[in-house]
């Protein structure tokens, strides 16, 4: 502004920008004794002000010329006609800082070189499946589907019904021979960066999603809550089909994610301990923002904002915007959040049969097994107070290698006293309130809709609605606040089914067609009939009793009716006889899926694969070798094989 020098800005992180001509200006005539330290940048210039900058050691930053027309006037420029023609510094930061995430993730800018072959074929997006495409480039790497679904493909094909497009083995084949053989495996075109051939799974999408309220939909879905129901589709489709899969090698697919979790619920006050065991496929991390370790950074960077809103009130000319500094994020250890998980946490109201009423409980995780594939899911996801779906603005930095070892729980210890087996007067779902068996209902549809399209987990929406008898969705919201970080939010619901026979008056009948789909799925006649009847005639909560109780169905039905002896009841064909998968607690991580957007409902996921020992980029039908490797920071489900010892 002293001199009318003319010459470029700075070029920033990312070689956008000028190369520095002003800044070298600055300093060549500051040797020379003539300190010219502001500039203006002149496609910001308007009648309300413009970008002034200050080259001044100490000052270095934004700064406010209160006789900036006057200046500008001096060079011929009348501010008062001038129209802005560039971004703003601070209009620039803010992008850069909105965009953070997203180039890091899909690693823009950076050079890609695409790929192609078996294992590097893309997927198209057809319209917000971006989920489900970053899921199956991940799973495609586990051993066993290959082994289930692509070895004996043509087999498969060949004892497929009359309708292939409800048949999950075939869908499943046909969607194998695609991802890991070299059938569509095509080279991109000259100067492409994405094949001109990719897969598309439009029947795979329509078949898993079919009969559910979110996956049947062409909207943004949870790719953890995907993950989980992918899961379970399978696991019913490989029971029902396991004489046309006699190639898998044992077990359904499902169970190379499965880890038996062990929890130590302990009185406080008798002192006394039970042990709890149930299966999960994912192991869920909270992320605790007060153990972040770069605390003084953050403070420094909140009291320099906290200094640049005050000038902004206090100026006279609009003040440069606080969001103009590059954002200091949170960093919190992988550590950090394993601890969490693992640490002792207190429960209220905890019935202790040993005291015969209820009291303080501290309830802890261990694991009972290890599975092969371990899947970890970083919550980054949360509902604010005003119930809009936010996210987690940290970085968790993610190891490449863990070892859990130091969590595999031992069961009850020789010094521990075992609490007696008394039922609880009164039970509940998470302390809902409900009145023994006749206080469970069934969750309404529409409630756990609204509440997962919120951010949380379908099980956790099932909960509050069951937990609060299907009120309202507000009633429901306000018992996810109070229950949300209970360490069973996100655990299946119990069925409604396992608790209590038939209703007097329920049909003695039933459904010839229900049966005939339970038949299909391997349970004998006597089995699918108790449970249709236990569960009213409904075939999808049958299924879902069955399933749940495959290991023991002659227990359950005893249980349910004490008149049918174990003598009487076949076994289930196939139920019950995998053993659980254990092995050492040591993993490297092989897969990640991250998520670009302000909750679970919107935005974008990419998958960062590692095949045959190098690190490549599925966007969608853009599959690329990775150039700054997985955003080990940034991912929402990590997937972790067992490492060879």
């Amino acid at each position: 502004m002293s001199d009318g020098h003319i010459g470029s800005g700075r070029q920033h992180w990312d070689g956008s920008g000028g190369n520095g001509s002003a800044l070298r200006h600055y300093q060549a005539m500051k040797l020379e004794g003539k300190e010219y330290p502001l500039v203006v940048k002149l496609g910001t210039i308007t009648p309300s002000g413009a970008d002034v900058y200050s080259y001044a050691p100490d000052e270095d930053d934004m700064v406010e010329d209160p006789l900036l027309a006057q200046h500008l006037s001096h060079w011929g420029i009348n501010m008062m006609s001038m129209e802005k023609t560039e971004k703003s510094m601070a209009e620039l930061q803010i992008d850069l800082n909105k965009g953070f995430d997203f180039d890091k993730i899909t690693e823009a800018g950076a050079e890609l070189q695409p790929v192609h072959g078996a294992r590097h074929v893309g997927l198209k997006n057809m319209g917000n499946t971006c989920y489900v495409n970053s899921i199956l480039q991940v799973l495609k790497e586990v051993p066993m589907l290959a082994d289930t679904y692509l070895t004996p493909a043509a087999a498969i094909y060949q004892s497929a019904p009359a309708d292939p497009t409800a048949d999950f083995p075939t869908q499943m084949a046909k969607l194998c021979t695609g991802l890991i053989s070299d059938r569509y495996a095509a080279p991109p075109p000259e100067g492409a960066d994405y094949a001109a051939v990719a897969v598309q799974p439009r029947m795979f999408k329509q078949l898993i999603g079919r009969g559910h309220a979110e996956f049947s939909t062409g909207r943004q879905q949870d790719a953890v809550e995907y993950f989980q129901h992918l899961l379970e589709t399978m696991t019913r489709a490989e029971f029902a089909a396991k004489d046309r899969l006699a190639g898998a090698p044992g077990g359904p697919t499902a169970a190379q994610f499965e880890f038996d979790v062990e929890e130590r619920v302990a009185c406080v006050e008798s002192g006394a301990v039970k042990y709890n065991v149930r299966k999960e496929n994912v192991l869920p991390l909270m992320v605790p923002v007060d153990a972040a370790t770069n605390a003084a950074a953050l403070a420094e960077f909140e009291e320099r904002r906290e200094l640049k809103r005050q000038k902004t009130t206090e100026g006279a000319v609009a003040a440069p915007s606080v969001d103009e500094e590059e954002t200091v994020r949170p960093v919190v250890p992988f550590m950090a959040c394993l601890e969490r998980v693992a640490a002792d946490e207190t429960v209220e109201d905890f019935y202790s049969s040993a005291l015969g009423r209820k009291g303080l409980a501290t309830k802890r995780f261990r694991f009972k097994t290890f599975p092969n594939v371990l899947a970890v899911q970083v919550r980054r996801y949360y509902v604010g107070e005003d119930w809009t779906p936010r996210k987690l603005d940290v970085l968790v930095p993610m190891p490449e290698e863990i070892s859990l070892e130091h969590l595999r729980g031992q069961g009850l210890q020789h010094d521990e006293t075992e609490l007696p087996e008394v039922d609880e007067p009164t039970a509940a779902v998470n302390g809902g309130g409900g009145g023994g068996a006749e206080g469970i209902v069934e969750p309404d549809a529409a409630i756990v809709s609204q509440l997962m399209g919120m951010g949380f987990s379908e099980n956790g929406s099932k909960r509050a609605a069951i937990a609060t008898s299907n009120s309202s969705a507000e009633a429901s919201m306000e018992w996810v606040f109070a229950h949300m970080e209970d360490a069973d939010f996100n655990d299946p619901v119990p069925a409604a089914a396992a608790a209590t026979p038939a209703p007097p008056g329920a049909p003695a009948a039933v459904d010839p067609e229900s049966m005939m789909m339970l038949n299909s799925m391997g349970f004998s006649e006597l089995h699918a009939t108790a449970a249709l009847k236990s569960c009213n005639g409904d075939v999808e909560r049958a299924a879902d009793w069955l399933f749940s109780h495959a290991d023991d169905l002659n227990g359950a039905m005893a249980s349910i009716n004490p008149v049918v002896s174990n003598a009487s009841v076949g076994a289930v064909p196939g139920a019950g006889t995998v053993p659980g998968l254990d092995g050492i607690g040591r993993y490297e991580l092989f897969g990640v899926v991250s998520h670009m957007g302000g909750n679970t409902a919107c935005g974008h996921y990419v998958a960062h694969v590692k095949t045959d020992g190098l690190w490549c980029i599925f966007n969608d039908r853009k599959v690329a070798k990775s150039a700054a490797g997985p955003p080990l920071e940034l991912g929402y489900l990590y997937f972790y094989k067992r490492k060879s010892v």
